[in-house]
């Protein structure tokens, strides 16, 4: 589950770019030779930063906070990706090599809700590239994604940037759309306690 902090910023940036960082699995390193696919499922809770550049909002970059689950896939050589974040959670299909490097393979998408006390909005991000590998229970992520939506104000409110947009005339009676690309890197320890279960 995803540890909820307090951010500054635009709702976009705070849900956009986390979403960025996860699905922009940067490469889980290696396992031990003989260790197969297994001994690197679990969750791994990750810590990073994301790049968000969503016209005609201004580009951003953020702190981001998410949890990777790396589960068994449908094949031999396949694993599924579980991404959770603000705003998000989706799975995807990925392959796995003999050294665990595994790729997300691009075209998948992942619904992102913006809605939030000020804000109501739907986005959607779709994989250009992911990667990631696992090394000594820490997993690395780096993922590229398209992003477009809409987004629309809600209520008054400090939105910063976000606001400025939304407070063209007329932008209160009807959304904003938007797009652009998400790219983010992330990386953090598997979690071996029971709450990651």
């Amino acid at each position: 589950m995803v540890r909820p902090r307090p951010c500054s910023g635009s709702r976009l940036a705070r849900v956009a770019l986390p979403l960025a960082a996860v699905l922009a699995s940067s490469v889980p390193a290696s396992a031990e030779a003989g260790d197969g696919a297994e001994a690197l499922l679990g969750t791994y809770r990750l810590h990073g930063r994301a790049w968000l550049d969503a016209r005609p909002f201004p580009p951003q970059d953020d702190e981001v906070h998410a949890d990777v689950t790396l589960l068994p896939g449908a094949a031999p050589g396949a694993v599924r990706v579980r991404l959770a974040v603000v705003g998000a959670r989706c799975e995807l299909d990925a392959t796995l090599d003999r050294a665990g490097v595994f790729t997300i393979a691009p075209g998948q998408r992942c619904p992102v809700d913006l809605s939030g006390e000020t804000t109501q909005g739907q986005a959607e991000a779709r994989v250009v590239t992911g990667r990631g590998r696992v090394r000594d229970d820490v997993l690395d992520l780096e993922l590229t994604a398209a992003l477009s939506g809409t987004v629309q104000l809600r209520s008054a409110g400090r939105l910063g940037s976000l606001g400025k947009v939304l407070s063209l005339p007329g932008s209160r009676e009807r959304p904003v759309a938007f797009e652009g690309e998400a790219r983010g890197r992330a990386a953090g320890r598997r979690d071996r306690s029971r709450a990651a279960q």
